[in-house]
């Protein structure tokens, strides 16, 4: 799942994530764009009520398109000297965030035990990567 090569210094992160942030891009900017067409065509002499409800649909869709095309990455080799430090999960969370120095998040999941917790720790501390 994550394991560390000294050779190269980087952190290898072995899961789907890819997969997972390219269909969220994909449907928020889908939804995104249907719902700007839909306020596109609105008749807005005599707005109705959806009109206002499509309006909150493409601001809250905007900011997911933000966040997931501009702030998340999917790399699955992070170079050592690039991670500014790793957000472990906490109590019931499954969800551990490497926060890069380019202002990115990559986000690693299904920590669901606390034995893969402290595998993850484990090899963080001997890269000596910064965990919070």
């Amino acid at each position: 799942m994550l394991s560390f090569d000294n050779e190269t210094k980087q952190l290898i992160i072995q899961d789907n994530y890819k997969g997972r942030l390219q269909s969220s891009r994909l449907m928020s900017a889908v939804i995104l764009g249907m719902s700007l067409v839909r306020l596109f065509m609105a008749d807005w002499q005599r707005p109705k009520e959806m009109d206002y409800v499509f309006c909150i649909i493409a601001a809250v869709f905007l900011f997911l398109v933000y966040k997931n095309f501009l702030t998340k990455t999917a790399v699955d080799r992070l170079d050592k000297v690039a991670i500014k430090y790793v957000k472990m999960p906490k109590g019931l969370a499954t969800k551990a965030v490497v926060k890069l120095n380019n202002g990115k998040v990559r986000e690693i999941f299904h920590l669901k035990t606390k034995e893969q917790q402290a595998a993850v720790k484990k090899v963080l501390t001997n890269a000596k990567i910064t965990m919070k």
